[in-house]
């Protein structure tokens, strides 16, 4: 009964989700989903959707308690009215001690 409740829950707008449903999203939509966050040090953790090859990265900010948000480009202009826009980015710049990969 639970499991029904939760997804009629998810399934609204405006819900808000955690690390599962990052892991979720990362595999439905084949993107890598990188988290950064700063509790108790900074650190960069990628969630990898698993045995797929995504092509696109999504970069969200941890405020602990389970509270994300999205993270976008200092270059990416800002209007007040518009919605959050998609990012087209790549792994390039990370070291690969940068990265604590999350399964």
């Amino acid at each position: 009964m639970w499991r029904a409740q939760y997804c009629e829950r998810m399934l609204e707008d405006g819900t808000w989700g955690g690390n599962q449903e990052l892991y979720a999203a990362a595999r439905l939509f084949q993107v890598y989903v990188v988290v950064h966050q700063d509790q108790p040090t900074a650190r960069v953790m990628v969630i990898e959707c698993d045995r797929l090859k995504p092509q696109r990265v999504v970069h969200v900010a941890y405020h602990g308690e389970d509270h994300y948000d999205s993270v976008r480009s200092l270059r990416d202009p800002v209007d007040p009215d518009c919605l959050p826009v998609a990012i087209a980015l790549d792994c390039d710049g990370f070291r690969a001690g940068d990265l604590a990969k999350v399964r």
